[in-house]
């Protein structure tokens, strides 16, 4: 391992290259009477701002929006690990409470200078709901 990077680290050519891969999406909710567009424009190459979609039905959506702390590949390592905890989180997904307790208990502990803001939305168009949550850190 010459100069501490093993080669699978060496064919990230460019971190740029990682968060447009990671990050960019055209987004069509599916959703009957509602439509919904989402941009992302970070201030870096890489960064750990986050949003993504639990798309439950044609009448149910579950929007989470996070920020992981600091900048680079650091953070945007950490979203990723994020989008992967989000995804595990569909079967409660009516539930904001309970879907950001589930990413709690899937990232805390797992990096020590870090921390993740995040808010979560769940849409029931069906029943006229909307049910809202946010978490975040102290510092």
């Amino acid at each position: 391992m010459k100069n501490g990077f093993s080669p699978s680290t060496k064919s990230l050519k460019s971190p740029g290259a990682f968060s447009s891969r990671f990050c960019r999406k055209v987004f069509r909710s599916g959703l009957t009477g509602l439509d919904i567009a989402a941009r992302y424009l970070p201030m870096s190459a890489v960064a750990g701002d986050f949003y993504d979609f639990l798309f439950i039905d044609e009448k149910r959506i579950g929007i989470l929006i996070a920020d992981v702390t600091g900048h680079g590949i650091p953070a945007a390592l950490i979203a990723s690990m994020l989008k992967v905890a989000f995804a595990a989180q569909a079967h409660h997904a009516n539930d904001p409470a309970c879907v950001l307790a589930g990413l709690n208990r899937a990232l805390c502990g797992k990096f020590e200078e870090h921390f993740v803001t995040a808010a979560y939305l769940f849409i029931d168009l069906e029943n006229y709901l909307l049910r809202y949550s946010a978490a975040g850190h102290h510092r």
